[in-house]
């Protein structure tokens, strides 16, 4: 009776070399850890990463290299140009070597290079164009004959309508109409609602101004200031019963006013105590 010995070959089915077989072949990739140099069915990769299921690192795996999760820096395969520094291309790809032969600048070439539809120039695009640069204020864009001239600043570059100058006046100039056209009312009702601890004590020492002035002109003013101020159908942080006097003491301690604010309160308090006299 004769045996038959089997012989079994050592080569590699995914490479043909005749040193390894398949499952340590040097260019095939595990399909549980997707390193190199093994098969799924000798991996002895435990761990599997949370974030990608993948077997072979752990979720604090991230190459510091490209950013990317899933591998290390030593194993990243993202190719780097020796020329750059950059990832994601080579040397032979590299934009900063080429040099263009119609703007004798380097980045790009001549394909890619940038035409001005202005001067004909290659280079640059039509916005950067310096033919229109401005001898008056230095600007791109326009020619010195076609430069603004504001005359409010005496310069050149904008017109007086964008004047910065000219808009502030304006707006300064609208504030006093609306400061002019207030009634004692007004401020009255300013006085109520606003509470003295979150408005701007700026403003409201410009307020006081405006009524001391209003209420100096005519004191029987008083009686309609007062009117607003001890409504109780208004809606306002001041629960108090106000006399003129009281008012001015309270606009004293919480905002903190001088002498002069405190002598002009006095003159329109006895001013107004002289006028109940007569009425």
């Amino acid at each position: 009776m004769s045996t038959t010995s089997k012989s079994f070959s050592t080569k590699c089915v995914y490479c043909g070399d005749l040193t390894h077989v398949i499952d340590r072949c040097p260019k095939v990739r595990c399909k549980k850890c997707t390193k190199i140099g093994h098969t799924d069915r000798v991996c002895t990769a435990k761990s599997r990463c949370e974030k990608c299921g993948v077997y072979g690192h752990s979720l604090e795996a991230e190459c510091t290299r490209c950013g990317k999760h899933g591998h290390v820096a030593n194993e990243c395969t993202i190719p780097s140009c020796a020329a750059c520094g950059r990832l994601g291309h080579v040397l032979e790809m590299c934009n900063a070597l080429k040099t263009c032969n119609k703007c004798n600048r380097t980045g790009h070439d001549s394909e890619g290079c940038w035409k001005c539809e202005k001067c004909g120039k290659y280079g640059h695009t039509t916005d950067y164009c310096r033919l229109d640069e401005c001898e008056k204020c230095g600007k791109v864009g326009h020619a010195s004959e076609e430069c603004w001239y504001c005359s409010e600043c005496d310069v050149f570059g904008h017109r007086t309508e964008d004047c910065f100058v000219v808009m502030k006046r304006e707006k300064a100039e609208q504030r006093e109409k609306q400061r002019l056209a207030l009634g004692v009312e007004d401020l009255a009702m300013i006085f109520v609602t606003k509470n003295p601890a979150k408005t701007s004590h700026t403003f409201l020492r410009d307020r006081i101004d405006d009524l001391i002035g209003m209420l100096s002109r005519d004191i029987s003013q008083v009686d309609v200031f007062l009117e607003v101020l001890n409504d109780p159908n208004v809606n306002h942080h001041l629960v108090h019963q106000w006399t003129i006097g009281s008012f001015f003491d309270h606009l004293v301690e919480v905002l903190n006013l001088g002498e002069s604010f405190t002598t002009r309160f006095i003159r329109v308090t006895n001013k107004y105590d002289e006028y109940l006299t007569t009425v």
